[in-house]
């Protein structure tokens, strides 16, 4: 897993009890840098390869700061943008709210997920399997991105290239399971979180 060395790794913090977990408690601690989103607008991202943007994160702050936020990874940054995104800061990608049943696994049922990019190096070292956990609305997502894992109600997870750098968004929350302070159904979301770790570790050291 990339480490968060020289603040390589950063993370926006809203300070909510999820996200001071990961930044204080959970086997991540280390990995990130806190990033409070109240200082946002003041942040110098020139030694940040690689920007957390948790589920839970103030959106309002987020649509404030969107142009400086497509600046960062138009020059070479990678922004991880987990969870929702009810205010429109994305750029050029489209979220929209989905009914959810968040018990399916008490009822050992299962989720209808498509890897639409299997040969991705997201799903190179992990199965489907390890990202069959609940999600957070639907995309659209933009013109030019790539589209890599869907829902029955659309697309889930998107990479985009922007510039020289690169965003992934998805409605999952691999750091909300851990932000709980336990995983709270049988799925092991970190696998996932580890390959997407990696992923961006990987895309950050040839970006910025």
């Amino acid at each position: 897993m990339t480490g968060g060395a020289n603040g390589s790794i950063s993370m926006v913090n809203s300070e909510v009890p999820i996200h001071q977990y990961i930044l204080t408690e959970s086997p991540y601690a280390d990995t990130f840098d806190s990033i409070s989103v109240r200082s946002l607008p003041q942040t110098d991202f020139t030694d940040v390869e690689t920007l957390v943007i948790p589920y839970k994160t103030n959106q309002e702050i987020l649509h404030s700061e969107r142009r400086r936020l497509a600046e960062y990874v138009e020059t070479g940054g990678t922004i991880l943008a987990f969870g929702d995104a009810f205010r429109q800061w994305l750029p050029g990608g489209t979220w929209h709210p989905v009914e959810f049943d968040y018990t399916w696994w008490r009822r050992g049922e299962s989720l209808e997920l498509e890897i639409i990019e299997p040969a991705h190096p997201l799903f190179a070292n992990v199965s489907r399997d390890a990202y069959l956990w609940h999600y957070h609305g639907r995309f659209d997502p933009p013109a030019d991105a790539t589209p890599l894992l869907a829902a029955p109600e659309g697309v889930i997870m998107y990479e985009q290239s922007l510039g020289t750098g690169n965003l992934l968004a998805t409605t999952l929350d691999p750091l909300h399971h851990l932000g709980e302070g336990a995983i709270t159904n049988p799925i092991d979301t970190t696998s996932a979180l580890e390959c997407i770790l990696d992923w961006a570790g990987s895309r950050g050291s040839t970006g910025r």
